[in-house]
């Protein structure tokens, strides 16, 4: 199957129907070819069984294409986050924690505030790409238990790093901290700190 992600035409290789249906909305029919083709060895379905016992072999899969595909776009000036990603007036806002911090209940709090003029990019696992000077948030099948994505890109107007706290506030913070803990949130080669 060929899909576009990210605006990068994409070849996946895929044993099992499950990444195919969740592919279905980025699927690719035009003349572009791929830039890149991505599949799952033996190997890392088996490194992601010890990870997740108990996954059926599809999701295992589905896993470790997505993986592939992280790793991939590095080449082409793109990064996978671990965060919800709205679009608010055509500028996309990214809200990135640790699991289980409220990044989800965060975004459908700026759902309901901004109403008509907003909408979910992605729900989970969204791409960050530079294209010609500029960040867009593009929209990925992979985005969470909700489901919640569109193949979309939107150009970035913010991240923010979301903490549990007693107080409710927001802060600007320094580069040097953001950059570290936006690598906790993503992949990369291993051997690089």
């Amino acid at each position: 199957m060929i899909i576009k992600l990210a605006q990068l035409v994409i070849e996946v290789k895929s044993r099992y129907r499950y990444t195919y249906d969740m592919c279905h909305d980025y699927l690719y029919d035009g003349d572009e070819k791929p830039v890149f083709t991505v599949f799952a060895t033996n190997e890392q379905i088996e490194k992601e069984r010890k990870k997740t016992p108990g996954f059926p072999d599809d999701l295992l899969e589905n896993t470790s294409i997505y993986r592939n595909i992280c790793m991939e776009i590095l080449l082409y000036d793109a990064l996978f986050l671990h965060s919800a990603a709205i679009s608010v007036d055509n500028e996309a806002y990214i809200f990135t924690a640790d699991s289980g911090t409220g990044k989800t209940t965060h975004m459908n709090l700026w759902l309901e505030k901004f109403g008509e003029r907003a909408f979910v990019i992605n729900g989970d696992k969204p791409i960050i790409r530079k294209i010609d000077d500029e960040f867009y948030v593009f929209g990925t099948p992979w985005c969470g238990k909700e489901g919640l994505n569109r193949n979309v890109g939107v150009p970035l107007k913010s991240i923010g790093i979301i903490k549990r706290s007693e107080v409710n506030m927001a802060k600007k913070t320094d580069s040097r901290t953001a950059m570290l803990f936006l690598l906790t949130q993503t992949v990369r080669p291993k051997g690089i700190e």
